[in-house]
């Protein structure tokens, strides 16, 4: 893929890895120090990327229902996740949670020792309830 990416002479190149409960069971994390390894194949054009990108904590958008579980359809979200992806507080991100998990929409699980949301509904995705 590096000689590839030589031959293509991108702009950028961004390395990511599992960072969510992945859809697919055989999928596992590559550790941030092997990450920057092959980083470094790629010359200085190449850079590690995770998450989501900080979009601020604006209040000016207020998501709704639909506009949370859209992104919890895409794939599990922890609160900072739906704050960063959605551009709102974390508090606001968790009282809409709540709300939403209350009302039996989203139900939240465990994976990796950190707290995520799904969808109630989907089968798509799916994270250890405890």
């Amino acid at each position: 893929m590096a000689r590839l990416a030589g031959i293509l002479e991108p702009d950028r190149i961004q390395l990511n890895t599992v960072a969510r409960p992945p859809a697919e069971k055989n999928a596992l994390a590559v550790d941030p120090a092997t990450m920057q390894s092959l980083a470094t194949l790629f010359g200085n054009r190449a850079e590690v990327i995770s998450d989501l990108p900080d979009l601020g904590n604006s209040t000016a958008f207020v998501a709704g229902e639909g506009t949370i579980l859209g992104l919890l359809r895409r794939r599990p979200c922890t609160i900072q996740d739906v704050s960063r992806g959605l551009g709102i507080p974390a508090a606001e991100a968790t009282k809409r949670l709540a709300i939403l998990e209350r009302e039996g929409v989203v139900a939240m699980g465990r994976s990796a020792g950190r707290v995520y949301y799904v969808p109630s509904r989907s089968g798509k995705h799916s994270v250890n309830r405890q």
